[in-house]
């Protein structure tokens, strides 16, 4: 596991002279999208003079964090999705380590911070512009949004893990191929719950009518909500993923 500072600039530098139009169209569509989302929101003023721009600029967030993240982290950047362009990559002068880590710099660290500067910019001047016109508690919903755009990106660290090692894992259709199988084994993992009668199962045997589609519903469901109360813990386990997909990624250099 080799790692040289000025190899790994190089390296960065190359990406960037590669994929800098790409970079700015992508940061330009975001910003375009969240001013959407701010005007379309102030137009839903309600009573107490709180809008839902923020809530929407949230919602926006996530759907960013989702599909932009989960797209940028399969895709690799293209660089392995042909036989050809994965050859040339490999021929790279850095080492397997080096690689990865870049691939990882630019889908978790620098996306989050571009994404969450983006979105909190937007937001403090909305704020600044009209937050005299909101009552306390539209000032307090404001600042509970925050803490949930918090929640989201823990829930995005974990994400990342499964769809960065699946990156390297397939040098194509990355997204998809490691979209169904998380859907496969969050699926098996619900019948599996069923059976056992896990997280509140027996009960609705008590209270429904039992029947599988249900219990299997209410199985994972209560999955749902493991995963997502449990979204710090989680992010133990996204190492693990990060250390698979450099292993994954050194046996193809072989």
């Amino acid at each position: 596991m080799q790692f040289n500072l000025s190899r790994f600039l190089s390296l960065i530098n190359r990406d960037f002279i590669l994929h800098k139009k790409g970079l700015i169209v992508s940061v330009s569509a975001l910003c375009l999208l969240l001013l959407l989302v701010v005007v379309f929101g102030h137009q839903f003023k309600s009573p107490d003079q709180f809008t839902a721009s923020i809530q929407m600029m949230v919602m926006a967030f996530v759907v960013v964090l989702v599909i932009g993240g989960g797209l940028l982290t399969a895709s690799n950047l293209g660089d392995l999705k042909t036989a050809v362009r994965r050859a040339d990559y490999l021929s790279i002068p850095a080492s397997n380590f080096e690689k990865v880590l870049s691939k990882w710099l630019y889908s978790l660290p620098l996306f989050l911070i571009v994404v969450s500067f983006i979105f909190l910019f937007y937001e403090s001047v909305y704020i600044g512009i009209y937050g005299d016109s909101f009552t306390e508690e539209g000032l307090q919903i404001a600042t509970r949004m925050k803490y949930l755009v918090l929640h989201f990106v823990s829930l995005y660290v974990v994400g990342h893990s499964v769809a960065f090692f699946f990156s390297f894992l397939f040098n194509s259709f990355a997204a998809i191929k490691g979209g169904l199988i998380s859907l496969f084994i969050l699926f098996i993992t619900g019948i599996l719950l069923a059976f056992l009668n896990i997280q509140g199962v027996q009960e609705h045997f008590e209270y429904g009518d039992g029947s599988i589609s249900e219990v299997f519903s209410l199985s994972y469901w209560n999955l749902m909500i493991y995963i997502d109360g449990n979204a710090t813990w989680l992010m133990l386990c996204a190492p693990l993923f990060w250390v698979f997909a450099y292993l994954v990624f050194k046996r193809k250099t072989v």
